[in-house]
């Protein structure tokens, strides 16, 4: 359990699952494009399922992002790309969550996290989203901590506002 939020920290590797899935996916495309070349079956058939293994590729490289929260920041990985966005630029937090959203007063109700799936942390002029199937099993931890993070810094809480978030002005440059 999470004591202290300054004790906190958490390195979270998405789903590894995903590497075998997409594993399994790559081999099984480059093997069928292999088997239509083989056969003379058409080149469209060809392309398709190696257009299907580069799909899968690209899922095998994004298995790989990792998401690491601290009591300074949170920060993802995603490819070769690392965004963060510190707890004290944090002015808003957004989120889908269903047990709230029937509430008008969103800053003295008690937050359900058990129920939905994006979480947006939003500042001056930035945008940091986190997506909470990606967490896996430690989702819980995170919750815990946003709870208490909340709590300890008197952020509001409100609907989200987007469907459609992405990183905004969180790029660490290197």
């Amino acid at each position: 359990m999470i004591n202290n939020v300054t004790d906190f920290e958490l390195k979270i590797p998405v789903n590894r699952a995903i590497r075998w899935i997409c594993g399994f996916g790559i081999i099984g495309s480059l093997r069928t494009a292999f088997l239509t070349k083989l056969n003379n079956d058409g080149i469209g058939y060809f392309l398709f399922f190696i257009g299907m293994s580069l799909l899968e590729l690209l899922g095998f490289l994004l298995s790989y992002s990792t998401i690491q929260v601290n009591q300074i920041s949170i920060t993802t990985t995603i490819l070769f790309t690392k965004y963060r966005i510190n707890w004290d630029e944090v002015e808003v937090i957004e989120t889908d969550m269903r047990g709230m959203l029937g509430d008008p007063d969103w800053n003295n109700s008690e937050i359900d996290f058990d129920i939905g799936s994006t979480v947006v942390f939003l500042g001056k002029e930035k945008c940091f989203p986190i997506h909470l199937t990606a967490l896996g099993k430690r989702r819980a931890d995170f919750l815990m901590f946003l709870e208490k993070l909340i709590n300890n810094r008197q952020l509001q809480v409100k609907p989200l506002s987007s469907a459609l978030v992405r990183h905004k002005n969180t790029k660490v440059k290197q």
